[in-house]
């Protein structure tokens, strides 16, 4: 094991300063709270929508946020949820918002919505929860209940599908494999603004470094960022971060094929010098779950993913799948 803290998995940093973050724009809230992934609330000329939900631990503040979001924009309700994706950092706070907001009609990937009709998969994301709860909770929200019996999805979409938020305003769907089935990007128009899922990495605040997360396929993460990078967007606005500098839209995956790539290569090398799978998920952990990961991912949530996607990886190199790009 001692050789593995060598191994480069290929994690970067982008050289914007904290300083030079563009500010959200008029019509978008954050109401992110907790150590959740972002979630924005989105007002339209007609219709209000919020992009993810956060964890259940943090719930009652992000209702709150929302509160105060849509009285600052004259408005008493919440017409759309969007999720992107079935992970419990953006879905947790679901059934208490949902309770909150029941005229609300939540869209996602048909997954995702296959996902929450599974008694086993909604007990995973409470246990995640109240995992989360405990490491990250403060008194008052340790003492709350984590709910999943809210966790549905009413409309499923697809890509090229459009939901309307008002006149000549709407939100294109691209679906976006990789980091999970379910993994969905929305594009804001007219401002041809992309809500990037973790599919094409994860930006993390704080030290800003930009990492993979291919669950489910390195291939899938590949190929949505190609997808992606035709679809020419743009803004982008990253799924843990928030909005970022319109002069790195492209860079942004371009970025993140190199480094995927070079974490494939890493893998690619310890399997090929016998190493088990196990062996490789604690090489990543040493890697990748520093103290910045620690403040946003339970230990138990980060090593679920990547043994899911290490699997995935060496099944995918073994193969032939991947020769391509390795």
């Amino acid at each position: 094991m001692e050789d593995n803290k060598v191994i480069k998995f290929g994690e970067r940093v982008f050289n914007f300063s904290k300083e030079n973050l563009p500010d959200l724009p008029s019509n978008m809230e954050r109401v992110t709270a907790g150590n959740s992934g972002e979630s924005i609330l989105i007002i339209g000329s007609e219709k209000t929508a919020l992009y993810d939900c956060g964890m259940a631990y943090c719930g009652e503040e992000i209702l709150e946020k929302i509160r105060v979001a849509l009285k600052k924009h004259d408005r008493n309700k919440l017409d759309i949820i969007m999720l992107s994706h079935s992970h419990f950092d953006h879905i947790g706070a679901l059934p208490y918002i949902r309770e909150a907001h029941p005229e609300a009609t939540v869209y996602a990937a048909e997954k995702c919505m296959k996902i929450f009709e599974r008694p086993n998969a909604k007990a995973l994301i409470k246990k995640l929860g109240e995992d989360a709860r405990e490491q990250y909770g403060n008194q008052e929200q340790k003492a709350r209940e984590i709910k999943s019996e809210g966790l549905k999805v009413d409309i499923a979409v697809k890509t090229g599908d459009k939901i309307h938020i008002g006149k000549e305003q709407y939100i294109e769907v691209l679906e976006a494999k990789g980091h999970t089935d379910c993994s969905t990007n929305y594009i804001l128009h007219p401002e041809n603004m992309m809500f990037v899922c973790e599919s094409t990495g994860v930006l993390k605040r704080g030290n800003f470094g930009l990492h993979t997360a291919a669950v489910k396929s390195p291939l899938q993460c590949l190929e949505t960022a190609k997808n992606c990078m035709e679809y020419d967007a743009r803004q982008l606005m990253s799924i843990h971060f928030g909005l970022v500098p319109i002069e790195y839209t492209r860079q942004y995956f371009e970025k993140y094929m190199e480094m995927a790539i070079e974490e494939l290569r890493a893998i690619e090398k310890m399997h090929k010098e016998g190493k088990s799978q196990e062996e490789i998920v604690d090489a990543y952990q040493m890697a990748y779950y520093n103290d910045a990961r620690k403040e946003v991912q339970p230990l138990s949530a980060f090593r679920i993913n990547a043994s899911n996607a290490i699997k995935v990886a060496i099944a995918e190199i073994e193969e032939g799948l991947l020769d391509e790009y390795l």
